[in-house]
C-alpha cells in the first residue's frame, strides 16, 4: 500500500518526485519479495489535486525506467485504471 502526494502547481517538481517514489517503492517491494508480477492502481487521487495526465506520465516513465533496470525480473505488470 502506498499513498500519493498532494499536488500544488507551486511544488510541481516535488509532487512529481514523490509520486515517482511511490511507484518505485511498490516495484522494489515486488523484487524484494521475489515476485514476478504486479498490478498497480492509479496512486494519485484528484481529491489531492494531482492532474490525471501528468500523473499518468510519471507512472509510465517510472515503470519503464524500472523495467529497463531490472530486465527479465518482472514477467507481468498491469495498470488498473478507471475513467
Amino acid at each position: 500500500h502506498t499513498v500519493g502526494p498532494r499536488y500544488a502547481e507551486k511544488y510541481h517538481t516535488a509532487a512529481e518526485n514523490a509520486l515517482s517514489h511511490c511507484y518505485r517503492s511498490c516495484l522494489e517491494a515486488l523484487i524484494d519479495l521475489g515476485l514476478e508480477s504486479i498490478a498497480l492502481g492509479c496512486i494519485y487521487t484528484e481529491s489531492k489535486g494531482y492532474p490525471r495526465e501528468p500523473a499518468a506520465h510519471v507512472a509510465i516513465r517510472t515503470v519503464r525506467r524500472f523495467l529497463e533496470k531490472h530486465k527479465g525480473r518482472v514477467s507481468a505488470l498491469v495498470f488498473c485504471t478507471s475513467t
